[in-house]
């Protein structure tokens, strides 16, 4: 008789029981009320009872409780191989099962790999003899024993008895001497895919049943429902991780913001953080574009765009940084709605600050070049004019015979064309278009020896301090422009200072970067000397500083400024390649920084050019080719009062017809650079070809055409540069013919 049985004889009332029991298709539950029967004497003499098979009901409920459970272990683990070990974990605990394992097809889906097991709900593969070297296996080919198969067919596989079922269950032996004598398979499939294979092993053969294993079937599905969820959380993450990863580490800045009222930054990459200065993530989204915006309107203009149209492209806004420093920032934006119908903003920037400044830069040298050609243009054509002028005021005075009167004028023509002279070297200075005499030059001495000269040139109301460095700033320059540069830059703080005041004179020696040299345009980094022109006068505003080295621009009364002291300033430290800076503000002062490549050379002395006399004289035939006839002209009476015989030619091609005729008997050619038909330099190759020891002597007001007089072999010849004087041009002359 059952133990359930004898409690109802002995308590003799009636009793329900939960009751199992073993069939041939497995393990049966049942719900039985049982009561006493008595005899006539009234002692049990036995038991009646109803059963009910539960057995659904307990599959059912066992069910539910293992997903829940499972659904537990799932939210707690941290990544796929994790969960999976859990869940074996917890179905081990619940059901009483001796020992689970976990198997996962490899990357390449070649075959199962063992990845975890739990022995009576320990994680210690190591005591687990299904897995020891020579009894188990830690890898199973596609369809090779009970995970393969389960693998392969998608389904649960129960094996009753692993004693009678060894086809399947390759590692009987290993399980039977660990006391384990069924086991069962479970997929873990998502999108028809096996993530896993689940394998659980029981003592008792037989001991599922047909009912339980359609049980674990629809756990299975729910597992694999969940972990396919899980996983594509895990991957949706990782898949979001990266994607701020490349978003926080992109240069362009990136963010959301919401439109008004709020204007809310809501998101920022690292760059939004770093363009603004901010400290952290959360201290930019404590503002909101609109409030850094340095130009509100133009910013609630960009809004109401992006609110009728949509989008905007590169549309470029003034800001402020957090630290207040002003910014140029070019945005790109689009007009987003949520489900709910809330707008909002997605949009990139930039920051275009450098780059604008970079432009502007290269707009006002282009500005500067163009205003420079066309100088140097007008003083080319001015040059031509001043040459006549010259000579002819110049035989006037040899021819005048001794009348006072009439070399009295001769002499104020060369005074006034000298002034001509001097403001058509200031136009070629600005357009870098007049000829240095590059010489070692040590630019403390030079301030040292001008202060003097500067002090008496602005006046005793002004104070003149320098401030020298130690030892030598030497540099490759022309001598005589810098002193001019001196002497402008001084006069310049002359008149800004009407009242009296200081002007200082600094030099120093300073490395130029990369950064300094790219802001400017032109340049190379290194060792500069800096000279520094400091006014306590009037200052300037941002426009006058702007255009303060264009030609003819100028701040002074009509009649008392060419406009072309700054002009040439700019032109003759550009020359030297060099930089000048100015800064000014209104009733500040200006100061103007000048900078002048550092060079390893010694000092030169210059030795006084000798008189004019007699050896200027000569005989010889020259070929001269000028286009300008006043110069050509002149240039002939020059030449022919110096006894030298002249043939003329107006352009290259007559200059090569006359030679041509007469290449035996000419010895020196006499070519303007520019001229129609053939320039100066072509001419010169074409005769060269005629006779190839032919000497010439180049002339033009354009020092950039020294460039151009050489030949293939790089040889460079001799140059007038206009407007010259009679008694320079002879002696050239006569130095190339006595070569």
């Amino acid at each position: 008789m059952r133990a359930n049985d004898m409690q109802v004889i002995q308590t003799r009332k009636p009793h329900e029981f939960e009751e199992t029991v073993t069939q041939s298709d497995g393990l049966h539950y049942y719900i039985s009320v049982k009561v006493p029967i008595f005899d006539a004497f009234g002692e049990p003499s036995g038991v009646c009872g109803i059963s009910t098979d539960i057995t659904e009901r307990k599959r059912m409920e066992s069910g539910h409780r293992l997903v829940q459970i499972i659904s537990e272990t799932l939210s707690e683990s941290v990544d796929f191989t994790d969960a999976l070990a859990l869940t074996v974990r917890k179905v081990c605990e619940m059901t009483g099962w001796g020992f689970g394992e976990v198997w996962v097809p490899n990357s390449d889906e070649s075959g199962l790999s063992l990845r975890y097991c739990s022995l009576c709900g320990a994680d210690r593969m190591d005591e687990c003899r299904l897995h020891e070297p020579n009894k188990g296996l830690t890898l199973l080919l596609p369809g090779t024993g009970l995970p393969g198969r389960v693998w392969a067919l998608k389904r649960v596989e129960w094996v009753r008895d692993v004693s009678v079922d060894g086809d399947v269950f390759l590692r009987a032996p290993a399980a039977l001497e660990a006391g384990l004598r069924s086991c069962v398979g479970m997929p873990v499939v998502s999108d028809g895919r096996v993530l896993a294979v689940m394998v659980f092993f029981m003592p008792n053969a037989g001991a599922l049943g047909e009912s339980y294993v359609n049980m674990l079937t629809d756990v299975s599905d729910q597992v694999g429902a969940m972990l396919g969820r899980r996983l594509a959380e895990v991957r949706r993450r990782e898949v979001m991780r990266r994607y701020e990863e490349l978003v926080n580490n992109i240069s362009v800045g990136v963010y959301r913001s919401l439109p008004s009222p709020d204007n809310k930054l809501v998101e920022a990459n690292r760059a939004v953080v770093d363009i603004f200065e901010a400290g952290s993530r959360g201290e930019m989204l404590a503002h909101s574009l609109m409030e850094l915006c340095r130009d509100t309107a133009r910013c609630m203009e960009l809004e109401a765009e992006l609110m009728s149209q949509g989008h905007v492209k590169g549309a470029e806004l003034d800001f402020v940084t957090l630290k207040g420093k002003p910014l140029r920032i070019s945005i790109t934006a689009v007009k987003k709605e949520d489900s709910d119908g809330n707008v909002y903003f997605d949009g990139i920037m930039e920051d275009v600050s450098e780059k604008r400044l970079l432009e502007e830069q290269f707009r006002h040298a282009q500005k500067l070049e163009a205003v420079g050609r066309l100088a140097g243009g007008m003083a080319h054509d001015f040059n031509n004019i001043l040459t006549a002028v010259i000579g002819y005021a110049n035989l006037v005075k040899m021819k005048c015979g001794g009348n006072e009167t009439v070399s009295s004028f001769a002499r104020h023509i060369l005074t006034l064309s000298d002034s001509a002279t001097a403001l058509t070297q200031g136009l070629l200075a600005f357009s870098r278009k007049r000829p240095l005499s590059l010489q070692p030059v040590d630019m403390n001495d030079l301030v040292g020896n001008a202060g003097k000269m500067l002090a008496r040139l602005i006046g005793e109301d002004i104070e003149v301090r320098i401030n020298r460095a130690e030892g030598e700033l030497m540099v490759m320059a022309d001598n005589a422009q810098m002193e001019q540069v001196l002497m402008n830059l001084a006069t310049n703080a002359r008149d800004a200072m009407p009242k009296g005041g200081r002007l200082t004179i600094t030099t120093s020696a300073v490395d130029i970067d990369r950064e300094f040299v790219s802001s400017h345009g032109y340049g190379t980094h290194g060792a500069f000397a800096q000279i520094v022109f400091e006014d306590t006068g009037t200052g300037m505003d941002k426009d006058t500083c702007e255009h303060i080295f264009e030609p003819f621009f100028t701040t002074k009364e009509v009649g008392k400024g060419t406009g072309l002291g700054l002009a040439m300033v700019y032109g003759t430290i550009k020359q030297h390649d060099g930089y000048i800076n100015v800064y000014s503000e209104p009733g500040s002062g200006t100061t103007f920084r000048i900078y002048l490549p550092l060079v390893a050379a010694a000092k030169l002395s210059t030795a006084a050019m000798d008189e004019p006399d007699e050896s200027c004289r000569g005989t010889e035939t020259i070929l001269l080719a000028e286009d300008q006839p006043d110069v050509r002209e002149i240039t002939r009476r020059l030449l022919e009062e110096f006894g030298y015989i002249v043939i003329e030619a107006a352009n290259g091609e007559e200059a090569l017809a006359r030679f041509r005729e007469k290449s035996e008997a000419i010895d020196l050619l006499m070519l303007d650079m520019k001229m129609p038909k053939k320039g100066g330099s072509e001419t010169y190759e074409e005769i060269k070809n005629i006779r190839g020891d032919t000497k010439v002597i180049f002339m033009s007001g354009y020092s950039e055409e020294i460039m151009h007089s050489k030949d293939k072999d790089k040889k460079v010849f001799d140059f007038i540069s206009k407007p010259v004087s009679p008694v320079k041009m002879l002696r050239k002359v006569r130095e190339v013919l006595d070569r």
